[in-house]
Parts: C-alpha cells; sequence; structure tokens
C-alpha cells in the first residue's frame, strides 16, 4: 500500500512539473496580438496604481476608450481594464480584484455594456482567470466548475495548441488587431478586418434568452462601487449604425435596453450614448475595426465627445 501511495504522490508530481513547463512553452508560442493584450491587462495588477477613472467591460468598451485621449483632453489618468469575452460575471470579479490594487480612491467607474452580454452564461472565461488575482468565487460560481483547466495550466491555454499546428505547417498567421502599442491597456491599432458583413453579422452572435444570473451580477458590480462611494457611468459603445438599425429591431435588444434602463434609474447611473446612436455622421466605415469594433481612428473619435461629456459633470 505504501508503495503504491509513492508511486501515485510521485507520478501527480511527475504530472504536475510536465504541466507546467508545457505551459511556460506555449507562453511563447502567444500570437503577437494576444501576448500584447494579456500583458497590457496584468500590468494592472502588478502595479499599485493612481488613476482616476477604470474601465470595465468586454472587448467593445477595450477597442471604444482611448485612456490616452483621455489624459491629453482631460488631464484624467484611466486604465482601461476591458477583457475581450468577458461578460457581467467575469467583470465581476475583475472589478473586486481591481478595487484591491489601487493605492487611491477612484473618481469614475465606466462600465461598458453590449448587446448580448446578458445572454451569456457564466464562464470563468477565456482570459479572466490569466489576468486577475486568483479567486475561486470566479471558478465556484461559474457554469464551469472545476474543470480541467483548474488542475492543468496547459488545459487553460488549449487554444494555442492550433496556433502551434497552423504555425507548423507554415500558415501565416494574421492578426485581429494589428497593434501599433498600448497605453494603460488600451490597444492602438487602425486596421479592419476584411470581407467584414456590414450588417447582419450580429445574427451570428444572437442568443435567445435573457440570462438573469448575468443581470445579477451586474447589479453586483454596481453595488460593489456604491459601497466604495465611486461615480458609476454606464457606457454603451458605438456599433456601425446600419448594423445597429437591425439589432434595434430585435426583442432581445429591448430586452437588454430595458434592463439597462431600470438598472440607470433604479441605481441612478447616468449613461452615455443611451440610445445607440450617437456619432452616426461622425463615425465612418474607417472607424471601425468591424461592425461592433471601433479601431483607433473611431476611438480617438468617440473618447473626445466622452471627455466632452465628462467636463459637464461633477467629479467627486
Amino acid at each position: 500500500m505504501k508503495r503504491f501511495v509513492f508511486k501515485t504522490i510521485i507520478f501527480i508530481f511527475l504530472l504536475f512539473i510536465l504541466d507546467r513547463t508545457v505551459s511556460t512553452f506555449l507562453q511563447t508560442q502567444r500570437p503577437e496580438d494576444y501576448k500584447i493584450f494579456l500583458e497590457s491587462k496584468k500590468e494592472f495588477f502588478q502595479k499599485n496604481l493612481d488613476i482616476d477613472l477604470l474601465i470595465i467591460g468586454d472587448s467593445h468598451i477595450a477597442d471604444a476608450i482611448d485612456t490616452r485621449t483621455l489624459e491629453y483632453c482631460n488631464k484624467i489618468i484611466s486604465y482601461n481594464l476591458g477583457v475581450y469575452h468577458s461578460s457581467p460575471f467575469e467583470n465581476y470579479y475583475i472589478a473586486k480584484s481591481a478595487l484591491k490594487h489601487l493605492r487611491n480612491k477612484l473618481k469614475i467607474i465606466v462600465l461598458g455594456t453590449n448587446p448580448v452580454m446578458f445572454n451569456r452564461k457564466l464562464s470563468k472565461g477565456k482570459y479572466t482567470p490569466l489576468i486577475i488575482d486568483f479567486d475561486i468565487g470566479l471558478i465556484l460560481n461559474s457554469n464551469d466548475g472545476f474543470d480541467k483547466s483548474f488542475f492543468f495550466k496547459t488545459y487553460q491555454e488549449r487554444y494555442l495548441f492550433k496556433h502551434i499546428y497552423r504555425k507548423f505547417k507554415g500558415i501565416r498567421y494574421k492578426p485581429t488587431r494589428e497593434i501599433v502599442n498600448d497605453y494603460n491597456g488600451h490597444l492602438k491599432f487602425y486596421n479592419q478586418i476584411k470581407n467584414t458583413d456590414w450588417i447582419h453579422s450580429y445574427n451570428s452572435i444572437r442568443v435567445n434568452d435573457i440570462n438573469l444570473e448575468q443581470v445579477k451580477y451586474f447589479i453586483k458590480t454596481i453595488e460593489l462601487f456604491h459601497k466604495h462611494n465611486i461615480e458609476i457611468i454606464i457606457v454603451n459603445p458605438p456599433i456601425w449604425h446600419i448594423q445597429m438599425e437591425t439589432i434595434a429591431k430585435e426583442e432581445n435588444f429591448k430586452k437588454f435596453k430595458g434592463i439597462i434602463d431600470t438598472i440607470s434609474e433604479k441605481f441612478h447611473i447616468k449613461i452615455y450614448n443611451s440610445d445607440f446612436k450617437l456619432f452616426k455622421k461622425e463615425l465612418s466605415k474607417d472607424c471601425y475595426l468591424n461592425a461592433q469594433h471601433l479601431n483607433y481612428n473611431g476611438s480617438k473619435i468617440f473618447t473626445n465627445h466622452f471627455c466632452e461629456y465628462l467636463n459637464t459633470i461633477s467629479l467627486q
């Protein structure tokens, strides 16, 4: 029996070493755009920062608000913690972790939206566990639970195997965002995705039902910041206006907007671009990465207008 236990311990130890070795190798094979993205977000949790404004949400807000422009126009030091594919569930844990790493009291929290953010399942996410401090609640309360990625870091980044295989086959990697540089969490890129569907691409990600648990976590995030007496602004990032007209006809969008409006009224929170109709004329196609995300041309314009809006409200 003792021999069996000893062999089991040795096997687990070797498996642990192998997993960490392979995981370390995978880090070196991460595509350049995702490497820059992850490092720009991780940087926030590796430093104790003095910032005035923090941006939280998914890729829509991550691309939409430029921290450089905020600093130049309003002298506001900000950090964009928008994380690709994140949901309100993940954003709650991002918010919890972020508050631990700030030396000063924030003046403003920007909560970015996405018309399908309440439709998503409670997943711990592809990138969030790689970015924030470990939080057991992110795992326990997710639909994923204790999956293989909890025990094996290699499994957590299994998507990199596909990238390595394509690289081995000689298939040239085409980054989604051709990043020039990053500053306080915001990535500067000017490119546009070829063959973008400017009208119907939203339909491919549309989900049928609102997940009320996601709504609860959005509210929990608001309550978390209210406890710290931090002013909150909900920001609806721009969507290409022709596609927005298509989205606005959907019943799910009407439900989404109704929820946001109700939360805004209940908690006395301002909404910027409340009807998603701002910047219809100002933002041309060359301001977009695709129909739902801005590139740097667009983010500068949107952030400049947001700066003007900030000047009209009182900061705590």
